[in-house]
């Protein structure tokens, strides 16, 4: 029993210890501080084992996300493939456990001063936490996990070492401190993260504990007094000497082999499992998503450890080799699973998560506290330090065998469960009854003028399109996608499959009063998928002639239409006036011949077309198969008087840019965006998303300045709309559907609107009669089989502009481009756009979460052959982005289409600043190119232009655009303004 002095002497601590066989039992005199402040100690121990541990915790529980901030480490991406890190967390593991393992080899052999320890674990710590919150290149993180290491290996075995000199409860406290460590670490990280932290401001909040380590050591704990001399008399026997000299110690080292071996392999298999296999457990369609999964796993095991540390004076199990045989148990369970993915509910995993993590506590704290009971006093410091390497030993060979194990898994095709396995082989027997494919829904959404660099998927940062950027990631970015330079031009393209020169459509648009329809003469595209058993549905802009009713959409292959006829409408009252002198203001709105008034006539005209194609998906009886083209208002402009127009509240979002119109302008494109989320989730809804098409892209370039301007940014191409340049031609696009194979990449291949029709109609399996001649090509083949490294045809030909009426040719063959002839006596020949460096959207910060939660991202997910992880986005963003060369340019190396002829070579010199035609070495392929333009302006078409009479005007036809050729105007004029609109008068 204790035999205490008065408060404040030293006491003398009489123990009688387990020895060697042949030993005998002895007093042995301790020098530990007063029982009365016992409390101190053991809370400070408490809290050393928090501190010291909490460092080395977090760069575990944050290991997903530091290798996911490094965008290069994902895998190429191949169908059916595991989402994995060619680095696994093992790695991290590795550069966790190493510098820890190797501090803790040489520490029971160095000079113990103690204060010099503790300082330089501290500092450490401190420095790990920093490194890796500001880590711009993988060395920084790592090395700051390998500094982070090294604070926990000198902690430990030092405090450890020290607690010799205590009373022999704060081994106890020390491990539960530890276990403690482990909640409040990966519980700590795992909710910054959550609560929209980044990984590396929680790195910045966490260097409070470094701090706290220190004050708990040099404050709290108690400094222990020097041992009275001892009473007892004779010779120590030879096994409670101390040890004196390294060979005494390595002796000694080798008795503590029936400490250290239980030890370590229960730390093997528990952080094989931690560090090799977390990372690959998956449950898809769950409120988790991969990295919370992979972070809550890791809270889950922290729990069990911390029970299992903190209940050592309560309950004792000294029998570790169960233990081992346990925790191998939980290696077999997870091996398995990560392989076979069997389990049925994440709840079955998280609770053996748990009994892993009591099983690895339990080893920890039961080991060193029978030593602390069967070790003399004077040895016990030693001890300590010695077996305390037994963890690092099982730990850093987990982590040499989880690399090669986690990447062999990585290589196995993805089995989602049993369940799944004999879906699959129902849905392949299904299929193999069937004589013929189920066609796909097709659903085409269109913006109207909007820039090329108006999608954040493209790296802008000004505003983000969460929606669209989750389309183009699930599915393929179409990087090379061309449409002709206007809007006419360009939906006739589409839906013909023909380029504007064969339909009359080159020269410019078609004016609500010009008396034209230029798809009479031609098969178009809706009239086919009409034939072959779809509902063929128009929602949104025509612009394709109105005079006649064989000119509207419902004459041309549409079996419905909901939008406007002419060029453009006011956002609300749905009325427009042409630009064109003494024309007046008329109301275009319709369902099929109808005209639709919208009751209190101040609906956004973008909710309409998204509500009205929700109903038509939510109500296709799925009879017939659905073609649905939406063709936004969106982000053209409305009326002069009031050209850029959304809602107050959706415009107050965009603050922040101090530009009025530019900031109407991102109000618009959200709300584009929103619909193209409501529409996708709608499919989804429909249960039509497993079997659909979706297509985005906008019709031409943005008009950044001149008529119709929109603010809208083309950067870095030159040109805009209206204009022979990639910034008129070349528009940002994307493509999703189930029976794409490597989805998540990049489209490299050029493509022009006008081949959809073709694509399209291949992807229905539908057999395009022999005599439809279309200038657009298949290219549903190269869509579903394309990968991001796929290059783009060398011979592929597009005609951007042919107009003989305005001699301007814009022509390209593989990556060489033409252009003879410009517009508006070279206007818009200048890059007319900027990307702002300091107008940032505040979502930007946590881009990638904003994706997440979007409506598309969460209907699109269920259908992923793979995770789409925050690197793989990361990867698709950069690699989307287009960068004009860096090169300084010759002197007059540019080019002046109305003086002379350009060449450029666009894959490389996208921006179309190196006039090529200059040099010598081109002129074969400038004479071929100039041969091609000859053949081909020998087969257009007249253009369709003018005509427009002031008798097509609205005031003689009740202030409405309509039918004007089929009908006769009224003998009187209205002075259309507002008040007197059709449905005005109605209501």
């Amino acid at each position: 029993m204790p035999e205490v002095e008065e408060k404040g002497k030293t006491t003398l601590t009489k123990k009688t210890e387990n020895v060697a066989p042949g030993g005998v039992q002895t007093r042995v005199v301790g020098p530990v501080p007063p029982l009365g402040g016992l409390w101190r100690d053991l809370i400070a121990y408490w809290i050393l084992g928090l501190c010291n541990i909490y460092g080395y915790v977090v760069m575990l529980s944050a290991a997903h996300d530091v290798l996911d901030k490094f965008p290069h480490q994902t895998r190429s991406d191949k169908p059916h493939e595991r989402d994995c890190h060619l680095v696994s967390t093992g790695a991290i593991l590795l550069a966790d456990v190493l510098p820890a393992m190797f501090v803790k080899m040489i520490m029971p052999f160095v000079p113990f001063r103690v204060h010099f320890l503790v300082a330089l674990a501290v500092i450490f710590s401190a420095a790990g936490f920093l490194l890796v919150a500001m880590a711009y290149f993988e060395w920084m993180a790592i090395l700051g996990v390998v500094i982070t290491s090294a604070s926990c290996g000198i902690g430990e075995a030092t405090f450890l070492g020290y607690s010799s000199k205590f009373n022999k409860n704060v081994v106890s406290t020390w491990s539960s401190g530890g276990g403690a460590a482990g909640v409040i670490g990966s519980l700590s990280y795992a909710a910054l993260t959550e609560f929209k932290f980044s990984p590396s401001e929680s790195m910045l909040v966490m260097l409070i504990f470094p701090f706290i380590e220190a004050i708990s050591f040099w404050v709290l704990l108690r400094k222990p007094q020097r041992a009275a001399a001892s009473a007892i008399t004779g010779a120590l026997i030879e096994d409670q000497k101390p040890l004196i000299g390294f060979a005494q110690k390595f002796a000694y080292a080798r008795t503590l082999v029936e400490y250290m071996m239980p030890l370590g392999l229960v730390f093997f298999f528990e952080y094989f499992i931690n560090q090799g296999l977390f990372e690959l457990v998956l449950f898809k369609n769950i409120f988790l998503d991969k990295s919370s999964q992979y972070r809550w796993l890791n809270v889950a095991y922290r729990i069990g450890e911390f029970v299992a540390r903190s209940s050592v004076n309560l309950f004792q199990f000294p029998k570790i080799w169960l233990m081992v045989v346990f925790q191998f148990m939980n290696l077999v369970y997870f091996f398995t699973e990560v392989t076979f993915n069997y389990t049925p509910s994440v709840w079955i995993t998280f609770t053996i998560v748990v009994w892993e993590g009591l099983l690895g506590g339990g080893a920890y704290v039961n080991t060193f506290y029978r030593m602390s009971h069967e070790i003399p006093p004077v040895r016990l410091q030693f001890a300590m330090s010695t077996v305390v390497q037994a963890d690092a030993y099982g730990i850093a060979l987990a982590g040499f065998l989880a690399i090669p194990v986690h990447n062999a898994i990585c290589s196995l095709p993805l089995i989602e469960s049993c369940a799944s396995i004999i879906m699959v082989i129902i849905q392949t027997l299904h299929l193999a009854q069937s004589s013929e494919m189920v066609p796909p829904n097709i659903v085409i959404i269109m913006a109207d003028d909007m820039g090329f660099d108006d999608v954040s998927f493209r790296g802008a940062k000004e505003f983000i399109t969460p929606n669209i950027d989750a389309l183009a990631y699930h599915g393929k970015i179409l990087h090379r996608l061309y449409a002709p330079p206007m809007c006419t031009p360009s939906r006739s393209a589409l839906l013909t499959g023909l380029y504007p020169f064969h339909t009359g459509t080159q020269h410019y648009i078609l004016l609500n009063q010009e008396p034209w329809g230029p798809l009479t003469k031609f098969i178009t595209m809706p009239e086919v998928f009409q034939a072959h058993g779809y509902s063929t549905n128009l929602i949104g802009k025509w612009h394709l002639g109105m005079g006649h009713k064989q000119f509207t959409p419902t004459y041309n292959g549409f079996d419905y239409h909901y939008g406007y006829w002419g060029a453009f409408i006011d956002y609300y009252d749905k009325t427009s006036k042409m630009e064109t002198p003494g024309f007046s203001l008329g109301y275009d709105f319709r369902r099929n011949l109808d005209l639709e008034c919208d009751k209190g006539n101040n609906t956004y005209v973008t909710d309409l077309f998204t509500a009205e194609a929700e109903r038509i998906i939510m109500q296709n009886s799925g009879s017939k198969t659905l073609f649905l083209l939406v063709t936004h208002l969106a982000v053209h402009t409305a009326n002069e008087e009031d050209p850029l127009q959304a809602p107050e509240e959706e415009i107050e979002k965009f603050s922040y840019i101090q530009d009025i119109r530019r900031r109407k302008y991102a109000a618009i494109v959200s709300k584009l965006d929103e619909s193209v989320g409501r529409i996708v989730y709608a499919l989804d809804r429909a249960n039509k998303l497993n079997n659909t098409i979706v297509i985005f892209y906008s019709d031409n370039g943005a008009p950044t300045v001149g008529l119709f301007s929109n603010t809208g940014s083309n950067w870095p191409l030159r040109g805009q709309k209206n204009s022979p340049w990639e910034g008129g031609t070349r528009i940002s696009g994307a493509i999703w559907a189930p029976l794409l194979q490597n989805r998540g990449s990049i489209f490299q291949q050029p493509m022009h609107v006008a081949d959809w029709f073709a694509t399209l109609a291949a992807a229905a399996n539908i057999h395009l009669n022999q005599s439809l001649t279309l200038d657009g090509i298949n290219l549903w083949t190269e869509l579903v089989t394309s990968k991001t490294d796929t290059p783009p045809y060398s011979e592929r030909e597009i005609v951007h502009s042919l107009d003989n009426q305005a001699e301007m040719y814009s022509y390209s063959k593989g990556q060489y481009k033409y252009i003879k002839g410009t517009s508006l006596e070279g206007r818009y020949d200048y890059h007319l756009s900027q990307r702002p460096k300091k107008i940032i959207d505040p979502r930007e910060k946590y881009y990638y979460e904003n994706i997440r939660q979007s409506a598309a991202f969460q209907a699109l997910q269920k259908y992923d052959e793979k995770p789409l992880t925050n690197s793989r986005m990361h990867n698709l963003r950069v690699k989307a982005s287009v960068q004009c060369e860096a090169k300084s340019l010759k002197p007059n190396s540019n080019c002046k289409p109305l003086e002379e002829e350009c060449l450029f070579n666009v894959w490389k010199d996208p921006c179309e600043q190196r006039n090529l035609a200059r040099l010598h070495k081109y002129d074969n392929i400038m004479k071929s190119m100039r041969e091609d333009i000859l053949k081909l302006k020998a087969t257009a078409a007249p253009p369709l232009t003018g005509r427009g009479s002031p008798e097509y005007d609205p005031s003689r036809y009740d202030c409405t655009w309509t039918n004007y050729l089929d009908i006769f105007p009224k003998n009187y004029m209205l002075p259309c303004n507002r008040e007197l609109l059709p449905c005005s008068r109605i209501a």
